[in-house]
């Protein structure tokens, strides 16, 4: 044991106050501070760590709420959970790709007199261009469940982060399937939810919006409940409503069970 005006040789980081009390040490302080998503942290004065041992040598994870916030925010914005956590060059690249796309599908909508005429020239059909518009766009969804993912994962250091509230959790899929996974701890359930419904969902608008596209490989158009649909477009409706459904019931018994202490 060493008294608190002894000063062992170890890091300035870890060298304790002039003090009259007695202190133990159970930690290796001369191994280096690990990287990553771990660091030393310090007890706050007051607090029962601080107080009974220096605890500077724990080394503890930063995840906490944090992975579901950085996972919310790049949701509704790609590349703000990663700069969340800290990560400035991957933020933006992600955001960067998100505005490519939007900038590419607004270009399209409002010129695409100009880009057949364009494309005529080299003997291009318009129908090639919106195909190709279509798998870019099914790309991009998948790009952002796969930023909703990584940002979560990055900021848990890879491991399980903490649950949120049941209605917390619960009310976040009926808004958006999978976000409530997300915030149980659960990302890989929850980005498979969320991508199913955003490619069931994709496909739907496609046979219900783009009949001539759609027609390429799905022709079977007959009249059902006053609407013109496809059997693929009614299995795509049904895949994204099975996903919406079991979303938010499974968010709820998850989260309830991991409050318990059921899991």
């Amino acid at each position: 044991m060493r008294r608190g005006r002894d000063r062992p040789e170890c890091p300035a980081a870890f060298f304790m106050p002039p003090t009259d009390e007695i202190y133990y040490i159970d930690a290796d302080l001369t191994t280096a501070p690990p990287t990553g998503t771990e660091k030393y942290q310090t007890p706050r004065p007051g607090s029962r760590q601080g107080r009974s041992r220096l605890g500077d040598a724990t080394v503890v994870p930063t995840g906490g709420k944090r992975p579901a916030l950085a996972a919310s925010l790049s949701l509704f914005l790609c590349g703000a959970g990663q700069l969340l956590n800290g990560r400035r060059d991957l933020a933006l690249l992600y955001f960067l790709t998100e505005v490519l796309f939007i900038a590419a599908n607004w270009f399209l909508w409002n010129m695409w007199s100009s880009v057949v005429k364009t494309v005529g020239l080299f003997s291009i059909r318009p129908t090639d261009v919106m195909l190709v518009a279509t798998a870019g766009n099914f790309l991009f969804l998948m790009f952002m469940v796969f930023n909703v993912f990584q940002a979560h994962k990055d900021a848990s250091g890879g491991g399980q982060a903490e649950s949120c509230q049941p209605w917390i959790s619960t009310p976040a899929s009926i808004l958006v399937p999978g976000w409530g996974q997300i915030l149980n701890g659960e990302r890989g359930k929850g980005a498979l939810l969320l991508g199913t419904f955003l490619a069931a969902l994709y496909a739907f608008g496609l046979s219900w919006l783009h009949k001539p596209l759609w027609k390429l490989w799905d022709s079977s158009y007959q009249m059902i409940f006053g609407f013109e649909l496809t059997i693929g477009g009614l299995i795509a409706l049904s895949v994204a409503l099975v996903a919406y459904i079991y979303a938010f019931y499974d968010a709820l018994l998850v989260s309830r069970r991991q409050r318990t202490g059921g899991l």
